[in-house]
């Protein structure tokens, strides 16, 4: 497992390359685009680690990727799709959380 994260890690390295750390943010302003890691614990408490997983890092809106996941299993890609597109909205950065639970009906 440790070898195909360190495979990934490297073939995916060269995108970190292209990107901006973004500066808006105080905290995120001080990271070093060139850390990557990645850090998986399975069901068996079991920890297979590649790159630099144990560099202190941190969390903005992190649970964005948790409630696309959460539509996307409740309502289907194409569900989401018309809801929320596949680019950028101009739309202010939670309104994914709000779109959602109007779609669900809470």
């Amino acid at each position: 497992m440790e070898a195909l994260l360190k495979q990934i890690l490297e073939d995916c390295r060269q995108y970190t390359e292209q990107g901006e750390v973004a500066t808006y943010i105080p905290e995120l302003a001080k990271a070093d685009k060139r850390e990557f890691g990645i850090c998986i614990v399975n069901e068996n408490n079991e920890c297979f680690a590649a790159g630099d997983f144990e560099k202190r890092f941190t969390m903005q809106s992190i649970i964005k990727p948790m409630i696309l996941l959460m539509a996307l299993m409740d309502n289907g890609g194409d569900a989401v799709r018309r809801l929320v597109g596949v680019e950028a909205t101009g739309k202010p950065f939670d309104s994914f959380n709000y779109s959602y639970l109007a779609l669900i009906g809470a």
